[in-house]
């Protein structure tokens, strides 16, 4: 009995170690401000870096105000990457007034660094890209710097920490595309910027578009990065709107940013094609005749149908005789009379003609429809 209970003692003992080893574990890398976290060492987390004209924008991830309360303000720390033995060093802060300040605020979570940074920076022994790397630390409300720059994290400790590390190159950045719309066509936009002239550094263009039921731009995929326009053919209706942002990037990361927003233009469907026609009469005794008329569909999203429209007794203009909707390709005309042909004074087929509408009306009200597509005679082919 006595050996069960000190088995049983043991093996609480041990759950409870557990227990605490996960708990302490799991809150240290879920505060990442605990310099005991091996992931960040304390550092503030979601350092980025955007780099510019000879300055560096550092920002990272806004703090609830819980966690804020616990801290007085954050420091910055810079390297060069020209000599590889280089420590880093804290940048000088200024407010917006220029002056001096000791650490950037609490409330604060962007700093621009505009301190003796120069542009373009490459190797002039290996030719390779030099960079400029950030680091930050916080000071919290007993005044101590969390990671502490005196006895900085390494990989080489026991357990290993990281000090979150980010670097980039400032360089002029790469004049803004000139946006032009391209020719107007159907449920498609095309933006061109035909003059732009790429500088020596000139890496890339890259694409994004949003809506106006998105929170986000969307990268386009797979495009030439030195393309000069982008033909966008997935709009749905006349009128849908899309906002295009065309980025210019140089080698070293830097962009220029071009914004235009865009709706497809009020245009018609394309014609009917492949129309054909079969004639027959109705019967040996009959002056009337049955006309079936036959096309391929029109593949715009937004087609709403079909216009049958033909000639007239004593000419003017053609006649709506029948709408069609747009599931259909073809459609029969019964029971048609023949009109005179004032010229021959025979009697002669009515001429037929189709059209393709939207869904959409135009500024004017009136729906956008195709231009006429003849229907073949008797005779003339189907």
């Amino acid at each position: 009995m006595v050996k069960f209970s000190s088995a049983l003692y043991l093996a609480a003992v041990a759950f409870i170690v557990l227990v605490c080893f996960s708990c302490t574990s799991d809150e240290d890398y879920a505060n990442p401000l605990d310099p005991q976290n091996l992931r960040t060492a304390g550092s503030p987390p979601g350092l980025t870096l955007t780099p510019g004209d000879r300055q560096v924008t550092v920002s990272w991830r806004e703090l609830n105000s819980r966690i804020v309360e616990g801290i007085k303000g954050y420091r910055i720390y810079r390297r060069f990457t020209e000599d590889p033995d280089a420590d880093f060093e804290p940048i000088p802060l200024f407010d917006k007034n220029n002056n001096s300040l000791d650490s950037i605020p609490a409330s604060q979570n962007i700093y621009i660094d505009k301190h003796e940074i120069k542009n373009d920076q490459i190797s002039i022994i290996t030719g390779d890209q030099l960079y400029y790397e950030y680091r930050i630390s916080y000071i919290d409300d007993r005044g101590i710097e969390i990671p502490d720059p005196t006895d900085p994290p390494s990989q080489s400790d026991d357990p290993p920490r990281v000090w979150i590390t980010r670097k980039t190159t400032p360089s002029d950045p790469p004049p803004v595309p000139d946006i032009i719309l391209g020719k107007e066509e159907n449920l498609t936009v095309t933006i061109i910027w035909p003059d732009y002239n790429s500088p020596l550094d000139f890496k890339e263009f890259r694409i994004f578009y949003t809506t106006p039921t998105r929170n986000v731009f969307i990268e386009i995929p797979d495009l030439d990065p030195d393309t000069r326009f982008y033909r966008d053919i997935s709009f749905a209706r006349d009128g849908e709107e899309k906002t295009y942002r065309i980025i210019a990037y140089d080698k070293f990361g830097v962009e220029s940013i071009a914004t235009i927003k865009v709706k497809a233009p009020d245009v018609s469907p394309a014609p009917p094609r492949d129309v054909k026609a079969k004639y027959q009469m109705r019967s040996m005794f009959s002056n009337r005749y049955d006309v079936a008329l036959t096309w391929t569909r029109n593949q715009e999203p937004d087609l709403a149908g079909y216009w049958v429209y033909s000639t007239k007794q004593g000419g003017g203009d053609p006649t709506p005789r029948r709408k069609v909707d747009d599931k259909f390709n073809s459609v029969i005309l019964e029971g048609e009379d023949f009109i005179l042909d004032l010229e021959t004074q025979d009697l002669v087929p009515r001429q037929y003609f189709l059209t393709a509408f939207d869904d959409t009306p135009n500024s004017n009200g009136k729906i956008d429809e195709s231009e006429k597509v003849a229907v073949p005679l008797p005779g003339t082919g189907e």
